[in-house]
Parts: structure tokens; C-alpha cells; sequence
């Protein structure tokens, strides 16, 4: 029987902060490893929690509440502004495919169209 590094390494690890999972379709045993908290770490939460008045409690919850309002309208407005450019760009290149051809200037739009996507395949593969 083979034991590899990591079957050493599991049994040196504690019993108290693992379960043992059979994983299909091999029956191979792993670890999950927990945030096992403790009845103690878990009871000094508790205590500070108690302490504490209920303005405090109140000002905990409006704090984190406005911080989650801050975070969602940060997000809205970097996709609005990320759809405006988009817009703009497209717009252009509308513009630009229209302005071409209607000066029968095949070969330049066969450019405009070919120089950005071969640019972007190039970028996605260095």
C-alpha cells in the first residue's frame, strides 16, 4: 500500500477539526477542514455583544446597512458608466462602418473590422 505526503500530513493533522467525506465515484476518502468555533470564542462574542447599549447596537446596524448601500450604488454606477462607453464605442464604429462604405471603401472596412478582434485574440492568448 502506497502513502503518499498528504495521507502523512492528514494523519498529523487533530481529529477534532476534520470529517472524513467519501467522495464517488472512486470511494476516495478526503478532508473537509471546519472553522470549528468554540462554546468559548462563541460566549465572549455573546458577552461583548450583551455589553454593549442600544445605541450602539442600533448605530452597528445603520452603519452596516449604509455601507451596503454605499457598496451597491459604487457598483451601479461603474456599470452604467461601463454601458455608456460601450454605447459610445459602438456608436462610433457604426458611424465609421457607414461613413466606409458608402465611399466604397471596402478594403478599410475589412480593416476596421479584422485590427480590433485580431488585437483582442492576440491580447487573450499572451
Amino acid at each position: 500500500m502506497d502513502v503518499s505526503a498528504l495521507d502523512i500530513f492528514l494523519n498529523l493533522m487533530s481529529d477534532d477539526c476534520n470529517i472524513n467525506v467519501v467522495v464517488n465515484p472512486y470511494n476516495i476518502t478526503s478532508y473537509i477542514f471546519t472553522d470549528d468555533f468554540r462554546i468559548v470564542e462563541n460566549e465572549v462574542y455573546n458577552q461583548d455583544w450583551r455589553s454593549r447599549g442600544k445605541l450602539q447596537i442600533f448605530q452597528y446596524q445603520v452603519l452596516k446597512w449604509v455601507l451596503a448601500l454605499f457598496v451597491g450604488v459604487v457598483v451601479g454606477l461603474v456599470g452604467f458608466f461601463s454601458n455608456i462607453a460601450v454605447e459610445n464605442i459602438a456608436g462610433f464604429k457604426l458611424l465609421l462602418t457607414g461613413d466606409l462604405m458608402l465611399e466604397n471603401r471596402y478594403g478599410s472596412r475589412l480593416l476596421q473590422v479584422t485590427m480590433p478582434n485580431s488585437c483582442y485574440f492576440l491580447l487573450h492568448f499572451a
